[in-house]
């Protein structure tokens, strides 16, 4: 494989935010790119999958496809999330799809069956497999609600690597919240322009201009370097002279013991490579983008409040309000994400100047450079 990216498109990338220019538009669809950040990222970064809350109960479990690989998520015995390779390992079929709850899992080829650990307990006529194999396991962390897996046993702890932002992300206490709304949503376009797109505010004056500026003027919103290694941030803070976002009637109390920031803005912060997080008053909401091909990828959205916020007089109008809110914003979204993908793809784009409000898109292309390009061509971290 040639170099993915040469020596002139990353010195422009890498100069001060204000002489800077963004990364050439072929990471944005080439497959032999698109295959080194499977290999580079995916496979040696901690990675966000799903929410933890998504599998409340013992033997609840769920399947994905993340970087070639299948994968099967279930809730152990003890309480744990465990990861396994979803593969069998007598002739390779995947032993589960979908979601669901199961004691034990039974590959529908031959009917090798594993429990929840992933060890083989049932092997039909071939009864002295038992015990001597079992499905390969990949790393898990739960970090404030959110599960990761790294497929390096070597990888640094993630507690730690996070743990700054950790600490400011302690008061919403994750672990105690629970699912309002989990919703995925399909997209035609780059995993990249989707985590891109949601980790900057300069796009609300333009893409947002109906559902966000009034409440969130982009001229408030400003971005900012996060720990400068492992994520960035951006505030949006609240203009409430144009009134609320929300009506009164279609909000829940705020959670108790929040900063008194949490009620004058939202802010994200973009944990690399593909999770973003948003503080609220009333919980926590987050986005995860999960790779499928260079021009597809998936966008989950899921929103965290208090578990006694069912019983709130405005809980049903809430949820319906924010799912609403969520199809509204994500929507807008779509319709610059994929014309975006279409430019990309055409040849005709050169690299653009970043502006201020964009610090944390230059800062996630250094942190992406450091990853996909060779060794030779890295440069130091910011």
């Amino acid at each position: 494989m040639s170099e993915l990216l040469t020596r002139s498109e990353i010195d422009a990338t890498v100069r001060p935010l204000d002489e800077a220019r963004c990364l050439p538009g072929r990471i944005y669809y080439d497959q032999d790119i698109y295959d080194a950040e499977m290999e580079r990222i995916f496979k040696r970064e901690w990675v966000a999958v799903l929410m933890a809350a998504k599998l409340p109960n013992r033997g609840d479990y769920t399947t994905m496809e993340l970087a070639g690989t299948p994968l099967m998520f279930v809730r152990d015995a003890e309480g744990d999330i465990r990861c396994h390779i979803n593969v069998c390992r007598h002739r390779g079929m995947q032993v589960a799809s979908g979601e669901g709850n199961k004691r034990v899992f039974e590959c529908p080829y031959h009917r090798w069956a594993y429990n929840h650990a992933g060890e083989l307990v049932g092997a039909p006529e071939m009864p002295e497999m038992i015990g001597c194999t079992r499905l390969p396991e990949v790393r898990t962390a739960v970090w404030h609600g959110v599960v990761f897996i790294n497929f390096r046993d070597d990888a640094p702890d993630l507690h730690h690597q996070l743990s700054e932002l950790g600490k400011i992300l302690e008061p919403w206490n994750a672990d105690e919240l629970e699912i309002l709304y989990d919703k995925p949503y399909e997209c035609d376009w780059n995993w990249k322009i989707m985590f891109e797109n949601g980790s900057e505010c300069y796009h609300i004056l333009g893409t947002h201009r109906l559902s966000l500026e009034d409440n969130t003027p982009t001229h408030d919103c400003y971005g900012a370097p996060g720990d400068g290694r492992n994520y960035t941030e951006f505030h949006m803070p609240f203009d409430t002279s144009q009134g609320d976002l929300f009506s009164e009637d279609s909000a829940v109390a705020p959670l108790p013991g929040l900063p008194s920031w949490a009620n004058e803005k939202y802010l994200f912060w973009s944990v690399y490579p593909n999770l973003i997080i948003n503080q609220t008053p009333d919980g926590l909401q987050f986005y995860i983008v999960i790779p499928h091909g260079p021009q597809k990828s998936t966008f989950t959205w899921t929103y965290l409040t208090k578990k006694d916020a069912k019983n709130d007089p405005n809980y049903e109008k809430f949820k319906r309000t924010q799912e609403d809110f969520a199809d509204i914003v994500q929507g807008e979204d779509e319709v610059c994400c994929r014309p975006v993908q279409v430019s990309m793809n055409s040849g005709y784009y050169e690299p653009g100047p970043y502006n201020q409000r964009e610090l944390p898109i230059w800062a996630f292309h250094r942190w992406y450079i450091n990853r996909i390009a060779e060794a030779s061509q890295r440069t130091s971290e910011w």
